[in-house]
């Protein structure tokens, strides 16, 4: 995933983009061998301010953990993030911490 995130050579803003990409990998080393099915992602809103070139996207993802073909945990979560234009095209620079509406489960599932 980190082919999507803008670096710091590029523009992005160091904490932001560690904030972001480490959440991310702490996701993936808490998976612990299990699998993510998405359940649905829809975009709500996209700011764009072109001059700038940068955008704020909110988004809503539900996703479900399973282990051994039992869902053990799921979550819906809205979240803000900013992208950055970079030469490579369009790129995420960072994001606010998600908002969570509704979980079932233990995170992290044991």
């Amino acid at each position: 995933m980190d082919t999507y995130f803008a670096t710091i050579e590029e523009g992005a803003q160091e904490n932001g983009l560690s904030e972001t990409q480490g959440a991310y990998k702490t996701f993936v080393t808490l998976m612990n061998g299990q699998s993510v099915q998405i359940h649905s992602f829809h975009i709500d809103a996209v700011e764009v301010r072109e001059d700038a070139g940068m955008a704020r996207v909110t988004y809503q993802m539900h996703l479900r953990v399973i282990r051994d073909r039992v869902v053990v945990f799921t979550v819906l979560f809205t979240q803000d993030i900013a992208i950055l234009k970079t030469p490579r095209g369009w790129r995420i620079s960072g994001g606010d911490s998600p908002q969570i509406a509704e979980t079932t489960g233990i995170w992290p599932p044991r």
